[in-house]
């Protein structure tokens, strides 16, 4: 089940339209909200196949917030202080990173966590894109957690198993909401 939603979900990500200016409101939403602006280390990510663009968002706080990235391993990922935009590189995946040279930044010392979702519902469950990486992030994390989709990608009922952590709220271009996780 959770398969066919997440093929299901990724193509009709890809025939969303207006995805630079959704991804401008979706940074304002976000910019706005209480939780963002007494954050002061926020985990960020780079977009990828049509997710949300949060990189103008990120490159406003340099040096306001810690702003922090997954940096991959094999299975799992540790958050690291970016500096600069110059900090990034393609790392696994392709995906934007930071480099081996930024420090890890302790999981406990997060106030607020952006992740990307390829769909989520109303309860806070989501499906990634299949690797687990946040989902592994999130346990014991005692920060705030917010799921960063375009609108198009809220399903009726996401399946959730027991290794399955929720979010405490989404962002999507027509503002924030907050759900049960």
């Amino acid at each position: 089940m959770k398969s066919k939603l997440r093929e299901e979900f990724r193509q009709s990500r890809k025939a969303i339209a207006g995805k630079a200016e959704k991804s401008q409101c979706i940074c304002q939403h976000l910019a706005q909200s209480k939780f963002f602006q007494k954050a002061q280390s926020v985990l960020f990510f780079a977009g990828i196949a049509g997710e949300p663009n949060l990189l103008p968002l990120l490159k406003k706080n340099l040096g306001v917030k810690n702003c922090l990235l997954p940096f991959c391993n094999q299975s799992s990922f540790c958050a690291k202080r970016v500096n600069t935009l110059q900090d990034l590189q393609r790392g696994r995946f392709g995906i934007l990173a930071p480099g081996s040279h930024c420090r890890d930044f302790a999981k406990g010392r997060i106030d607020l966590a952006l992740t990307p979702a390829v769909c989520v519902d109303l309860q806070g469950n989501r499906i990634g894109m299949g690797g687990g990486f946040f989902d592994r992030f999130f346990v014991g994390f005692a920060g705030v957690k917010v799921a960063v989709v375009f609108a198009g990608q809220i399903c009726q009922d996401v399946p959730c198993e027991s290794h399955d952590v929720g979010v405490d709220f989404l962002c999507t271009e027509n503002g924030l909401v907050a759900v049960r996780s």
